[in-house]
């Protein structure tokens, strides 16, 4: 009995050892895959927290998104404010450019009725101006023919004078008018040559004198062929001013001697009477010492009045620039 129960408790033990053993077993495998599904569950919590994390990225691109929607929306707004006014004020400047229009195809019409009765006005203007221009030019006709014969008349009379008397009479402008017209006319065209050559250098001595310009005249004036006293007298001018010149010249250069070595004092009329006595006999001498007459040299007479206005003004002023017109 003892070892039925003895053997009893045994197997009793030994199922329950091994029950135990397979329990844990299963608890073990439970275990791991509990691990497991651990380990899947932070995964997909890892997974969950990414596409949180990338869903709240795409909403705050989505709300930039809408926000610039919004902007270009209000802007849109204010540009269909602009662009409306825009087009409502075209609409007043087209319907004001209408009317301007009307006005200008009624100002156009005025215009071209105007211009139809202006050229009706032109078209009888013309007539009367043809008619009026043919009555002048035939007066001016006859005038100019009349003209035409007192000019030939009086120029008839210029040129069948004499020498003496065409270089007396007539300027050198005279004559180079006349050569213009009487080119073909060989005689006369001659004698106005040769007038007008003594005019040019009877001119010379109404200017500075210029040694090549006179020795030229004076070669031109003994070959002009021909009597006259008037030509002999010039010649002998022309001869002698280069002479008179320096002759003058000398009388300026003693009187800036006197004005060097006596100065008149101011208010004292004794020494102004004699200093414009010194200066008078200077200038007497050069008169008659030789031959000098005011008709024969006009550039030269010219010098000494200057010299003796100046002298008479002022006593003591210096005349040195007088040599450089000499």
């Amino acid at each position: 009995m003892k070892k039925t129960i003895v053997f009893s408790l045994l197997v009793l033990f030994s199922s329950i050892s091994f029950a135990q053993n397979d329990l844990l077993d299963r608890i073990e495998k439970q275990a791991g895959k509990i691990k497991e599904l651990e380990t899947q569950i932070t995964d997909l919590e890892n997974i969950i927290k990414q596409k949180d994390k990338d869903i709240e990225d795409i909403v705050k691109q989505k709300n930039k998104d809408i926000e610039s929607i919004n902007n270009k929306y209000k802007k849109c707004q204010k540009d269909s404010t602009s662009l409306k006014n825009t087009v409502d004020n075209n609409t007043q400047k087209i319907a004001s450019l209408e009317k301007e229009n009307n006005t200008i195809k009624q100002l156009q019409n005025e215009k071209d009725e105007a211009e139809k009765k202006l050229k009706e006005c032109e078209d009888n203007k013309e007539h009367e101006i043809e008619e009026i221009k043919n009555e002048c030019i035939e007066k001016e006709n006859n005038s100019y023919d009349q003209g035409i014969k007192d000019a030939y008349s009086e120029i008839e009379q210029n040129i069948n004078m004499d020498f003496d008397q065409m270089v007396q009479t007539m300027s050198s402008e005279t004559i180079n008018h006349y050569i213009s017209i009487f080119k073909k006319d060989a005689n006369l065209l001659d004698k106005l040559n040769k007038a007008l050559i003594f005019i040019e250098a009877r001119n010379l001595l109404n200017k500075k004198y210029d040694k090549d310009s006179i020795d030229e005249a004076l070669s031109k004036i003994q070959n002009l062929g021909i009597k006259s006293e008037l030509k002999d007298d010039l010649e002998e001018k022309l001869k002698m001013y280069g002479y008179s010149n320096d002759y003058l010249k000398q009388t300026v250069i003693n009187i800036i001697d006197k004005d060097k070595k006596f100065y008149a004092n101011d208010g004292d009329d004794d020494t102004t009477e004699l200093k414009r006595g010194l200066i008078l006999k200077e200038i007497s001498d050069f008169i008659y010492n030789y031959s000098f007459t005011f008709d024969k040299y006009p550039y030269l007479s010219n010098i000494i009045s200057e010299i003796l206005d100046k002298k008479f003004n002022d006593i003591n002023i210096d005349i040195s620039y007088i040599l450089e017109k000499l």
